[in-house]
């Protein structure tokens, strides 16, 4: 084989694997030019993608097509078949179409509506993404998973998804801006990874009772919703899930919740309340981190670690209870309306700086089983009158595990036997107050 011929079939299968090829070109009733493919060994068509030619206006895809004396349904929309149509303004597909190809109308930036025939099983990647101008979907019953399909549709305000759906993948309404109302059907179980993110004009979602599943990041940045549900069978929220719903006012956690994930409330800045309940067992790294005006939290004891972060800038947050083995670093850092904090009896570690500026405590009381108290625990608190410790062999802190005022100015109360044993061990030494 010389070099031009070499080439020259290089050329012909590239072109193949664009998929700019079809069979032939019929009008529908309304006059337009559509292309076609045969597919299932002649037995039906595909409409398939139109080469250089670019569809545009508004297209109803015939249910059937007669050609040389035979009449076939229309089963398929082929990939990439409309992508980058830009003038394209709306589709119809019929019932008898059933898949609906990868990327099928990416980049169609003009396309308002598209109306979905009943009988679609699947609809591939990409499919709808970046249709700046659609307005609305409707996913039929015959559905039943949703992959990314709509990211960036920019202008759409509703959605509803059928009730066949079980999964709504990764990504898939993501940077839906305008998206306002969205209607999950009955037989969701998946909410996948960043499936709603940034979708900040979504006020509210019904979140089914078939859901178990609620990935990382699939309400993030949805700055307008105010209120969630998690139903029975969720056993974990995950990382970010709800991050930066800056309007989410109230969240009510079903019992079957197990694990809250890092960051998984994180920037609620309007969160008022919260009811962790009785079978968490760890509150994981910046879970409700700077939730600005939560006032309550109510932290059941089968919590065992408190980690990094967890509560830290709650700044309205007045009292917490905690019977933790653990408070991680920075835990209740800035809580800086915290007055009560009482610490239960399983208590073994207090991180560092994990109540630094707590600036309205004014008292503490340190269990007998905490064994370390790590640097700036307490730093910054600056109205502790009282610290009270129940250990009778005080673990080492830092010169800065208190603020100075606490040092010079608050009263220590102590196991009267274990008195000598905190005069010689360092930096509990400075108290100038025992009791």
């Amino acid at each position: 084989m010389n070099r031009k011929k070499g080439l020259s079939l290089i050329l012909g299968v590239f072109l193949c694997m664009t998929g700019y090829a079809y069979d032939f070109v019929l009008e529908n009733a309304d006059g337009v030019r559509i292309y076609y493919s045969y597919i299932n060994d002649g037995t039906e068509l595909e409409v398939s993608p139109p080469g250089d030619f670019s569809y545009s206006g508004k297209i109803k895809i015939p249910a059937e097509v007669t050609r040389m004396g035979r009449t076939r349904k229309v089963t398929s929309i082929g990939e990439w078949c409309f992508s980058k149509c830009k003038n394209l303004t709306s589709v119809t597909i019929p019932d008898t179409v059933t898949a609906i190809g990868i990327a099928a109308f990416r980049d169609c930036t003009g396309l308002v509506s598209v109306h979905i025939g009943h009988s679609v099983r699947s609809i591939g990647l990409n499919a709808f993404e970046h249709c700046n101008s659609l307005t609305s979907i409707d996913i039929p019953n015959s559905v039943t998973e949703l992959d990314c399909l709509f990211r960036d549709c920019v202008k759409m305000t509703s959605a509803t998804i059928g009730n066949s759906v079980e999964e709504i993948k990764t990504n898939c309404f993501r940077g839906c801006y305008s998206l306002k109302t969205v209607t999950l059907g009955s037989s969701v179980k998946t909410i996948g990874a960043a499936a709603f993110y940034q979708c900040n004009s979504l006020t509210s979602v019904n979140i089914p009772a078939s859901v178990k599943v609620i990935d990382m990041n699939a309400f993030r940045e949805c700055s307008c919703l105010a209120s969630v549900s998690i139903p029975y069978g969720v056993t974990c929220i995950e990382k970010s899930a709800f991050q930066d719903c800056h309007k989410l006012v109230s969240v009510s956690i079903c019992n079957t919740v197990t694990e809250i994930k890092e960051y998984a409330f994180r920037n609620c800045l309007s969160l008022s309340a919260v009811d962790i309940p009785s079978g968490v067992t760890n509150i994981e790294e910046g879970a409700f981190w700077n939730c600005s005006s939560l006032t309550s939290a109510t932290i059941p004891s089968s919590v065992t670690i408190i980690a990094d972060l967890a509560f830290a800038r709650c700044s309205k947050l007045t009292s917490i209870s905690i019977s933790a083995r653990k408070i991680g670093e920075s835990a209740f850092n800035g809580c800086s309306s915290l007055a009560s904090a009482t610490l239960g009896s399983r208590l073994e570690e207090i991180g560092i700086n994990a109540f630094r500026d707590c600036t309205s405590l004014n008292s503490i009381t340190i269990p007998g089983t905490v064994r370390k108290i790590g640097g700036s625990a307490f730093a910054g608190c600056s109205s502790i009158a009282t610290v009270i410790s129940n250990m009778e062999y005080p673990c080492e802190i830092s010169k800065d595990c208190f603020h100075n005022n606490t040092f010079f100015n608050a009263s220590l109360r102590i196991p009267a036997r274990a008195l000598e044993r905190y005069k010689s061990t360092n930096y509990w030494n400075k108290f100038a107050y025992f009791e």
